[in-house]
């Protein structure tokens, strides 16, 4: 029998969402989070398969730490995993979405400016 990659294992599944929540939560026209109701060792277990899979398993504790925010995006800061750095960042992009560099901006009018030369 042929094992399946993560993402196809991922794309097949929906074990993990609880039906009667998922119907209330689309009727509210609201976005499932894929993450939620995965054990915790289940989740770190995918992301480790994923990273060996992909050939980024030097970045395994980063992708970690990720796959626990996203679980769990609203309560990053019970996360123990995290580190003060990562906390720091969390912080300041909750705090403050719009901050960004001013060459981000620039890039992405100048891109718009191409465009509008091009059509």
């Amino acid at each position: 029998m042929e094992s399946k990659t993560y993402d196809e294992k991922h794309l097949d599944s929906s074990e993990h969402l609880d039906q009667g929540s998922a119907a209330d939560v689309s009727s509210a026209k609201k976005t499932i989070n894929p993450l939620h109701g995965i054990p915790k060792e289940q989740l770190l277990s995918d992301v480790d398969r994923f990273c060996a899979e992909t050939g980024m398993t030097e970045h395994n504790d980063v992708f970690r730490r990720g796959a626990l925010v996203a679980q769990r995006p609203d309560e990053y800061e019970q996360i123990s995993e995290l580190n003060e750095d990562d906390l720091y960042w969390l912080r300041k992009s909750t705090a403050s979405k719009w901050s960004h560099p001013k060459t981000l901006y620039f890039t992405g009018e100048f891109q718009r400016g191409s465009r509008a030369a091009l059509c």
